[in-house]
């Protein structure tokens, strides 16, 4: 999510809310003994209470199945040449990793040619015109460790360029490869850097899903049915976009500046409406959807997606927080036509009764929340990690900082668990400040190990600069080694 007030903002928050930190000792003090060396270490999981944090009290029992989360506290890997974010790779049956990145650039491994992308209109000085969205593949490396993630570097690098219109930002979100056709979706954003009814600090309106382009060569050539919803707010309807979801709508302009603001490119009237799939996400059912029957009895190899929205004009809704996650899923197996219109979709509506058997119905306006928590969700991915026979959902959301949630401040990340990929969820750890800011983080099931554990990827650390914590988290596609520790004990990863 980079742009180009990341840096103002960022310093601006931390003096704010008194976050600096220190550079060492002073002249004359002895300087603080040397760091531990690297081990598997448990991050504390702290479940907000909801009282005096604006979010409400968790709506989760805790897991007796999958108890905790540990990390090696030697760091990320860094995936070499990367300098990005927004990455979300697919397992192909080649064995390659298919990804998304975008704000930023890239060394290819073995041309060095450099590849970059923006999907911010505003960071281009334009209103959302032209934008792009930027793909690459996988290098794969022999690990000489458990703790080395095996990505050595990207190639195949390029970009795609689109319209955010209506809107200003249009970034990737679900991604899949499966039978050799890539499928690569888009959402939009607005207000940058916020305005005066969503001070948020960067892109504080979410807008809806604009769908899926897909690619039948590796990335050579793209097929793209929606390089433009609208031209403008006026013409701008909900059969515009993949789901049919209408809001937000800005009822006035959107113009280069207004009075009184930092922001380019902002809302001269008030926005209106929520949407239920923000940001949405592809679940990782892994390679070629292989994992499809733990989904589903039927064994069909849908694709399914999860969402974080907002239901009430009250909520803040932007790319990193909301108040509800919902999920949709294809109606049959994945191909070019189920995958191109929201017709051949069909939406979580809740449990029938009694039990937790999911109904599944057509229309986006009765899609019901897998589960609602008001304030505390955001960007949300999902995994079936066969070694625990349990879907990992990934949720991250602004941490709240003296009353409020920033998007350029610290980020928290929680992992719920179920045995159902519709739930219900239990509550596994609550990881406050995570990177302090790691956002996109997900479980990419071609680096899970058989143990229960592999390497957590996320983007980290775009606006809010102060000491990584895991080690290495940085604005890079960063490999983190973790592990779930279970009932009964810890996992056990030899290093």
């Amino acid at each position: 999510m980079l742009f180009f007030f990341a840096l103002q903002l960022g310093a601006a928050w931390a003096l704010a809310t008194g976050h600096v930190t220190s550079t060492g000792a002073s002249a004359g003090e002895v300087p603080p003994p040397p760091p531990p060396p690297p081990q598997w270490m448990e991050w504390p999981s702290t479940v907000p209470t909801g009282k005096g944090d604006g979010g409400g009290p968790s709506p989760f029992d805790q897991s007796h199945d999958v108890t905790g989360f540990s990390y090696w506290s030697g760091g990320a890997n860094i995936v070499k040449g990367t300098g990005a974010d927004t990455w979300y790779p697919s397992w192909a049956a080649d064995g390659s990793l298919y990804t998304s990145f975008t704000d930023g650039g890239n060394d290819d491994a073995v041309t060095k040619k450099h590849g970059k992308a923006m999907s911010c209109g505003p960071c281009f000085g334009n209103n959302g015109s032209s934008v792009t969205q930027g793909f690459a593949r996988a290098v794969p490396s022999k690990p000489s460790s458990p703790i080395e993630s095996g990505v050595a570097g990207v190639v195949d690098i390029g970009a795609f360029r689109s319209s955010a219109l209506p809107f200003q930002g249009r970034y990737p979100s679900g991604n899949l490869f499966y039978k050799g056709v890539w499928y690569y979706g888009t959402y939009s954003l607005a207000e940058t850097n916020g305005n005066a009814q969503y001070p948020c600090g960067n892109w504080c309106v979410q807008g809806p899903f604009v769908g899926f382009r897909h690619s039948v060569d590796k990335g050579k050539n793209w097929n793209e049915p929606r390089m433009e919803m609208a031209r403008d707010f006026a013409s701008y309807k909900a059969s515009d976009n993949h789901f049919g979801e209408l809001g937000p709508v800005c009822d006035g302009l959107i113009n280069k500046t207004w009075p009184g603001s930092t922001s380019t490119f902002t809302c001269t009237g008030k926005w209106t409406g929520k949407v239920k799939f923000g940001a949405p996400h592809v679940v990782d059912l892994g390679q070629e959807l292989e994992h499809s029957a733990a989904a589903d009895a039927d064994g069909v190899k849908r694709a399914y997606m999860v969402g974080h929205g907002a239901d009430k004009e009250y909520q803040p809704h932007s790319w990193m927080h909301g108040s509800q996650v919902y999920m949709s899923r294809t109606k049959g197996e994945v191909s070019v036509e189920t995958m191109g219109t929201g017709e051949h979709w069909e939406y979580f509506a809740g449990y029938q009764q009694p039990g937790n058997t999911a109904v599944w119905k057509d229309d986006v306006g009765d899609a019901a929340p897998l589960f609602t928590w008001e304030n505390r969700t955001g960007v949300v991915t999902m995994t079936y990690m066969p070694a625990l026979k349990k879907f990992i959902m990934t949720v991250n959301t602004p941490t709240w900082a003296n009353g409020t949630k920033s998007t350029v401040g610290p980020f928290d990340t929680y992992f719920l668990e179920s045995s159902s990929i519709t739930g219900p969820f239990k509550m596994v750890s609550y990881l406050a400040s995570f990177g302090p800011e790691s956002y996109f983080v997900n479980i990419a099931s071609s680096l899970l190990d058989d143990k229960g554990g592999g390497f957590l990827s996320y983007s980290a650390n775009f606006a809010y600069h102060h000491q990584a914590n895991p080690a290495n988290s940085s604005y890079v596609w960063n490999l983190l080694p973790f592990r779930f520790d279970l009932k009964g004990g810890q996992l056990q990863l030899e290093v």
